[in-house]
């Protein structure tokens, strides 16, 4: 996180596996490591079989047209009722280097303005015709019960929930993905019998956080929790034995990089925590919630060389959590305060909250759709909260269900 003044801070059957690249698409600059994950070898799958109801599962994977070239993305699209998007890859898939949110809404200085970079998603999304038709398809086959799942190892940092879904021509207003469907995110977990897209839980109990002295009003949230002094005690305190907590929270923060160790949580790189694993993680099964600029990100670190994809969701979905929840980009304080008020609250028992539909809800009630001129900057500057609610990266089971009570954990 850049340190400016508004820092914006049970199991189902196997999953469909992304697409391999085809002979003809050269190599992959993301290859599944040798020892594969859980759901990620060879064979025959019945792709439709694997779909909870209501669900759809969309794979984005780094390829090559005649492999040659610069890489492009290739989607492929499958969904329980069988309306399927076939491999699609071609010249309009093309990496998009300016519509990667964590280095374009990046703050007062050296950031861009948030109409500019909205405009920029409605163009590129026109092109996308493919899938906007297929996701048509299926929203008008599921209504509001669809649940996506965006499987993304291409690295190309596409936002997706901010993808532009028009009506074809019909003149009806159009959507942002994020508000449209419930929309959760997936990436490769790279270990042997890892946790699966679909492997929503229902998790009731306590809290383990961490939250930093700037980010101080969190802590009235969970005023009835365990908190840790610093990150690394609550790193120690979940790598032993133990019960778990439903829900592990971490406000502060984060800065990007490239690299495992300069990519960081306060005093946290990715380098330190990459190769651990954490009980109470697995024994919780729950949400870890990391409310912090950049959190959700993930990296292909050169220094490795290994097509591994790292970063803070990975390990901590490696460990056994049900989801996690972190950021795209950096996002403002008083945002990500909102947001976690928005969603501790929605947590508390007898009912619990589903995490991936709160978050659609949450984004259709501050979603804009009519777009101010790129030159009005007050009104554009009005635009931040939206943006920052959309940077918002759920990855994990779309009917992950938490409910909280007071106490340790």
């Amino acid at each position: 996180m850049n340190r400016s003044r508004w820092r914006l801070p049970g199991l189902l059957p196997a999953p469909v596996p992304p697409p391999s690249p085809p002979p003809d698409s050269g190599p992959s600059d993301l290859e599944q490591p040798s020892e594969e994950p859980r759901g990620l070898g060879a064979g025959p799958v019945d792709a439709h079989a694997s779909l909870p109801q209501a669900t759809a599962q969309l794979t984005v994977q780094r390829a090559r047209l005649d492999g040659a070239g610069e890489p492009v993305f290739e989607l492929v699209g499958f969904c329980c009722c069988g309306e399927d998007l076939p491999p699609t890859r071609n010249g309009r898939h093309g990496r998009p280097p300016r519509i990667a949110l964590g280095t374009l809404i990046s703050g007062e200085s050296g950031g861009e303005s948030p109409t500019r970079s909205l405009n920029r998603m409605r163009s590129w999304s026109r092109s996308k015709y493919e899938l906007l038709g297929w996701i048509r398809r299926i929203r008008d086959r599921h209504g509001d019960d669809l649940r996506l799942i965006i499987w993304d190892d291409s690295g190309f940092e596409i936002p997706w929930e901010l993808l532009w879904v028009d009506q074809a021509g019909s003149g009806g207003p159009g959507a942002w993905l994020g508000a449209l469907a419930v929309v959760t995110r997936w990436t490769t977990v790279h270990a042997p019998g890892g946790p699966l897209p679909y492997a929503s839980a229902d998790r009731r109990g306590s809290v383990a956080g961490y939250v930093a002295d700037e980010m101080s009003r969190d802590r009235d949230l969970l005023a009835a929790h365990r908190l840790s002094p610093t990150l690394w005690e609550l790193i120690s305190h979940l790598e032993t034995s133990g019960p778990g907590p439903a829900l592990v929270y971490i406000a502060c923060h984060g800065e990007y990089g490239s690299t495992g160790f300069d990519f960081t949580l306060g005093d946290l790189a990715v380098g330190e925590v990459d190769w651990r694993t954490f009980p109470r993680v697995a024994d919780g099964g729950g949400l870890v919630f990391v409310n912090a600029c950049h959190s959700g990100r993930l990296i292909d670190d050169p220094e490795y060389n290994d097509a591994t994809t790292r970063g803070f969701a990975e390990v901590f979905l490696r460990s056994g959590a049900a989801g996690f929840l972190g950021t795209a980009g950096a996002v403002l304080e008083d945002e990500a305060h909102r947001v976690a008020a928005h969603l501790l609250a929605g947590m508390g028992e007898p009912s619990g909250l589903g995490v991936a539909t709160a978050l659609r809800d949450y984004r259709r009630t501050i979603a804009v759709t009519d777009l101010p001129p790129v030159a009005d900057r007050p009104r554009s500057k009005e635009l931040l909260p939206f943006v920052s609610a959309f940077m918002y990266l759920y990855f994990g089971g779309p009917d992950t269900t938490i409910a909280l009570y007071g106490g340790g954990g």
